[in-house]
């Protein structure tokens, strides 16, 4: 009888069986596709055959590769003719292996929404991540705190997460854990690099509203760390902090407070700036740039350009007042208390204030006469 290795040396010298050595059922090969048609691929292995590929072998869409690509694959049946081999296998090792290593050290994964999971009830529960050919189910409350109403939105989007639960070859993973990961890892490198009293440039994310008013800013860092800028800290008065800043815009701030335990850091805009009531530009009389803010009942609401607030008394505003909010006007002090931060405008030049008011805005009577013409007649 022929010895084991007399007859592996015979099948490889056959020409009719394969070139380089005796396939395996299991065995890897790297092979690069030759051909590529709706049902699958053929691959060069290296052997006397090619290998033939099914598409619900590969592991992804057919459109993800072309031909000349090189793929690692395994040997999944031998036939006469023909290998048939597999990507899906290989991928389903390796994601195993990722899936293992994120649960173990937390290290984020990428995969595809693939569909939307519904319970008995027909209610959309979560959906199936697409991890390298494994699908992961991630629960509706793991995607993000306020996940859409209808799920079916996000198919087909790529997101990152990690694994939370492990159980044998299943596991349940969650974009929350990732984000909030994300979150802490910013939040430590940002802190180490500008601690309390750093000065750091970000820009206004958006307001937050407390009664239809905005009373504070998030603002945002170039690494996404959102800060906290109250109004006391932004302006210099009670001015509506829409008036002197909109969202996008670029602001230059101080850190002023850390909190590590809730993730929170407080800044200000003020201690950028010189404190604008110290500014030689208020004094009685003096005429200033002012936008128009909220109307009471007695009066308006102004904002300088520094952005302290003054205020208007209805008695020192045009009869035929028609400016609106956000619109420009020049002032004129009349009162000013540096030491708790008052100002008080007038909206009409001195010598005007003390003209009759018919006179002063030319309002005409019958005939073109003034008030003053006609009060004449009774003196």
């Amino acid at each position: 009888m022929n010895s084991e290795k007399n007859i592996k040396e015979e099948i490889k010298s056959d020409d009719s069986l394969f070139d380089f050595e005796t396939p395996e059922t299991g065995q890897q090969l790297k092979g690069r596709i030759v051909q590529k048609d709706e049902n699958g691929l053929i691959l060069s292995v290296g052997l006397k055959n090619d290998a033939w590929l099914p598409a619900n072998q590969l592991g992804e869409n057919l459109s993800s590769v072309k031909v000349g690509d090189s793929l690692k694959v395994e040997i999944i049946k031998i036939g006469k003719d023909k290998i048939i081999v597999s990507r899906k296998k290989i991928l389903e090792k390796k994601s195993m292996e990722m899936i293992q290593d994120s649960f173990t050290n937390k290290k984020p994964l990428s995969g595809e929404i693939e569909r939307v999971v519904l319970n008995k009830n027909k209610q959309q529960v979560g959906m199936m991540v697409n991890l390298k050919g494994r699908f992961l189910f991630m629960p509706r409350s793991l995607y993000e705190k306020n996940p859409p109403r209808n799920l079916d939105v996000l198919i087909g989007r790529n997101i990152k997460f990690v694994v939370k639960e492990l159980k044998q070859n299943d596991a349940i993973v969650s974009r929350i854990d990732y984000l909030e990961e994300k979150r802490s890892k910013n939040f430590l490198q940002f802190t180490s690099q500008n601690p309390i009293g750093s000065t750091i440039n970000t820009k206004v994310k958006k307001f937050l509203m407390q009664k239809n008013r905005p009373f504070a800013m998030i603002l945002n860092s170039n690494n996404g760390v959102n800060l906290f800028l109250h109004r006391s800290e932004a302006t210099w008065g009670e001015g509506n902090l829409k008036d002197s800043f909109k969202e996008g815009q670029e602001l230059e701030v101080k850190i002023i407070k850390i909190d590590q335990e809730k993730m929170q850091i407080e800044t200000s805009y003020n201690m950028t700036k010189e404190n604008p009531w110290h500014s030689p530009e208020l004094e009685k009389e003096n005429w200033l740039n002012v936008t128009m803010g909220n109307r009471t009942k007695v009066g308006l609401f102004v904002s300088l350009q520094n952005g302290i607030q003054g205020f208007v008394h209805e008695t020192e505003m045009p009869q035929q007042f028609n400016k609106k909010r956000g619109d420009q006007a020049k002032a004129r002090i009349i009162k000013i208390d540096k030491e708790n931060q008052r100002l008080s405008l007038s909206l009409i030049s001195k010598e005007e204030s003390r003209k009759p008011k018919g006179e002063t805005f030319g309002d005409k009577i019958e005939g073109g006469q003034t008030l003053s013409d006609l009060l004449k007649d009774f003196e």
